[in-house]
């Protein structure tokens, strides 16, 4: 999916709030309680995943509120909201940028600008309330896209992996591809030119699922929470747990053996929902007044940015998820659906400028799928000015 290259201030705000709810709504058990159920520490990981799951899938008016109880963070059925509102300040004051990141975010706009008129390639500038600057152009040109990319890529290169963390992916690749033998199931395993080494199997078959679930229960088996964590919880949901009697929720302790402790309810409930949504809205309110228009994120964002984070969710197969710095919005007239004709445009435009790189002695590399290709070149070569202008004189 086409981005675009706009920095976001309330990027990081957005991360922890959909980020939010992997302690959501843990309540210290008592072992005077009798409705406490006490798991083993494997199968209270596995109910409090099966939990973070519902709670997220829950959306709407038939799903209980996701809300982590350390931050006032919401997700899962606020997703279904126009636009979210972001506390993006402290203290009960909007954000406002420092001078040193404006002067850094529209350093890179300018840069950016620079290189598109040295490419001879149409675009704007627009600056926000705020005093950010950005760049504006034709999002569905791969032309564009493949200078702009390839200008990121220069200017915030990707450092190349450590062997200490080619050879830590290597040894937990060990113990998944021991699993799988064990189980008698094939996968492949492939290493890329950067020194990843990647794992695959079929994730339709359960029995595999299975075996890698339990590999990495190995590698990474549950750990208790530290003393502060612990006291943490029992502050945050010894309040819950009073409202949820206050209100007539119908729940049930949890803890596993490590010590992680949290309630359950029944998630289908949509009358019950009502309920739980208001102990939440009244224990965790958000003050609008702290919330400056800059922090509104419309729906179009969020989906873009709720399907980054499942992405990154994913398993790694090896590589480790890269860190997001940045935020980038979608704009709002950019659709990923091509006609045929356009994907067929976009292709050959990419074939070309392939070609034309190649002669002119510029490296470069395709990257991505089609339609959503672009080429990624050597931005400092100047021959590859001539490459981009044959290109686009080619469209008449």
């Amino acid at each position: 999916m086409e981005k675009k290259n706009r920095r976001v201030a309330a990027g990081a705000a957005l991360l922890v709030a959909l980020a939010g709810g992997g302690g959501t709504a843990l309540v210290l058990s008592r072992d005077s309680d009798p409705a406490t159920v006490v798991l083993t520490a494997d199968e209270g990981a596995a109910a409090r995943a099966e939990r973070e799951q519902q709670l997220t899938l829950g959306a709407g008016s038939e799903g209980a509120a996701a809300l982590d109880v350390s931050t006032g963070a919401v997700n899962g059925d606020q997703m279904a909201t126009d636009a979210i509102a972001i506390d993006c300040g402290t203290g009960g004051e909007p954000w406002v940028p420092t001078a040193e990141e404006l002067a850094s975010a529209n350093a890179d706009a300018d840069a950016l600008a620079a290189v598109l008129d040295r490419y001879a390639l149409a675009f704007t500038t627009t600056t926000d309330d705020l005093g950010f600057r950005y760049v504006e152009y034709d999002y569905n040109d791969v032309v564009i896209q493949s200078v702009t990319d390839s200008f990121w890529n220069d200017r915030y290169p990707v450092e190349p992996p450590s062997q200490a963390d080619l050879d830590a992916v290597k040894a937990e690749n060990d113990v998944v591809a021991a699993a799988l033998d064990a189980a008698g199931l094939s996968y492949t395993r492939t290493t890329g030119e950067d020194g990843w080494e990647t794992l695959q199997w079929d994730w339709e078959n359960p029995d595999a699922q299975a075996a890698v679930d339990a590999a990495y229960a190995e590698l990474y088996p549950p750990q208790p929470p530290t003393a502060e964590e612990a006291a943490a919880i029992k502050a945050d949901n010894d309040k819950l747990a009073a409202a949820f009697d206050a209100a007539g929720v119908a729940y049930t302790r949890m803890s596993d053996e490590l010590g992680w402790e949290w309630i359950e309810w029944d998630y289908e409930d949509a009358a019950l929902a009502e309920k739980v949504n208001a102990v939440f809205d009244d224990l965790y309110p958000v003050d609008p007044a702290v919330i400056g228009e800059s922090c509104l994120i419309e729906e179009d964002m969020i989906e873009s940015v709720t399907n980054d984070e499942a992405v990154a969710s994913e398993p790694s197969m090896g590589a480790p998820t890269t860190a997001i710095d940045d935020i980038e919005i979608l704009p709002a007239d950019t659709s990923s659906d091509f006609t045929p004709e356009q994907v067929a445009k976009r292709d050959a435009e990419v074939a070309a400028l392939e070609a034309g790189f190649d002669a002119a002695g510029v490296t470069n590399e395709v990257v991505g799928e089609s339609p959503w290709q672009s080429v990624l070149f050597d931005i400092s070569n100047d021959a590859s000015i001539q490459v981009v202008a044959d290109v686009v004189a080619q469209r008449g």
